[in-house]
């Protein structure tokens, strides 16, 4: 079924994000007409994955949000435009977290 999801939306514009490193959910992306991603999706079954758990913590801790933002403006910068770099320095401050 997610294969037949995934096939559908990308004949719809959406690209597949291949990070398995980082992920086994199948994940899109939408870009504008400019090539700026604008819609990230992640397709899955389960509301308590790490991602999803990761995400609700978000939203309680203002500590943590502080922290992954300024994570992912120092990844951006060390990545130099690098989208694999930057998801293995997103990675890694993730994998550093407990749920």
């Amino acid at each position: 079924m997610e294969l037949t999801i995934v096939e559908t939306l990308s004949s719809h514009g959406l690209e597949a994000i291949p990070v398995p490193e980082v992920s086994t959910t199948p994940m899109l992306r939408l870009r504008d007409e400019c090539g700026n991603p604008i819609l990230h999706l992640h397709i899955d079954h389960t509301a308590d994955r790490p991602d999803v758990l990761f995400h609700s913590r978000l939203r309680q801790d203002s500590e943590l949000v502080r922290a992954y933002g300024q994570m992912k403006k120092e990844a951006q910068e060390k990545s130099g435009g690098d989208i694999m770099v930057y998801n293995q320095l997103k990675s890694e401050f993730f994998n550093n977290l407990s749920f």
